[in-house]
């Protein structure tokens, strides 16, 4: 990425802006099912594909925070 930033550490900062990633789609319906998962990632690693949706989230917002604090580009921007 050209921010320095790799697409696990994209990832992790999109799941935690979102209402329905990192599981959140389902986690407050009340019911049991399946999902049909449609993969482009070679790993088919469920919870980076449309950055799991359907899939609980390991990671926490402390590491999206970390992520973006670390990114070389924010020192372009004023702090406020």
């Amino acid at each position: 990425m050209k921010c320095g930033a790799t697409i696990d550490e994209f990832n992790t900062v999109r799941k935690h802006l979102s209402r329905i990633k990192g599981g959140k789609l389902v986690q407050n319906m009340n019911c049991e099912g399946c999902v049909l998962v449609m993969s482009d990632v070679v790993s088919n690693d469920l919870s980076v594909i449309s950055s799991g949706c359907t899939y609980n989230d390991s990671t926490t917002f402390s590491d999206a925070i970390n992520v973006i604090k670390n990114i070389p580009w924010r020192k372009n921007y004023p702090k406020k």
